[in-house]
């Protein structure tokens, strides 16, 4: 008697392996890029400016919390350009804002350092500028390292700053 050929289709090993991790390997891109790109913080063109004598702090709120949003700081970045020696300081304002202030603590609940603290809606970062001597301070936006949820990443938020410090 003759067997007539048999048409069952062979399974390559190989092909399948490759075609598994080809498939596991853009899962695993698409999980990374999607943890490591948050949304982009609100920012703005207008510069914060204000003016303080010099070895007087000035307090200036350069980007505010977004309404449904809870970002969980790992730190602020700021670029600083200055013709003067002077001290710029982040710091997170809770419970509140202010534009440009001697005096946060009226418009604060609380003034804290900003590692390790949530942004939420009601909160503002806010810099904190003295120099010792006649000059101008010049800040670029500051830069935000959050997590938001799942998502991590390091973002520009607010506005650039300029401070004026005059002599005494």
């Amino acid at each position: 008697m003759n067997e007539a050929p048999s048409l069952e289709v062979r399974r390559r090993p190989r092909a399948t392996l490759a075609a598994s991790v080809v498939t596991v390997a853009a899962v695993l891109g698409l999980v990374f890029w999607f943890v490591n790109s948050p949304t982009a913080l609100a920012t703005s063109d207008d510069t914060v400016a204000g003016s303080t004598p010099a070895g007087e702090g000035v307090y200036l709120g350069v980007a505010r919390g977004e309404a449904g949003r809870t970002l969980h700081l790992a730190g602020v970045q700021v670029h600083v350009v200055a013709d003067v020696a002077a001290e710029v300081t982040p710091l997170l304002c809770l419970g509140g804002s202010v534009r440009v202030t001697t005096d946060p603590e009226v418009f604060c609940a609380h003034l804290v350092e900003p590692d390790g603290e949530v942004l939420g809606g009601d909160d503002s970062i806010v810099l904190r500028v003295v120099a010792p001597s006649p000059g101008t301070v010049s800040v670029d936006r500051v830069r935000l390292g959050y997590r938001e949820g799942v998502r991590w990443g390091t973002r520009e938020a607010g506005a650039p700053a300029e401070v004026t410090v005059l002599d005494r």
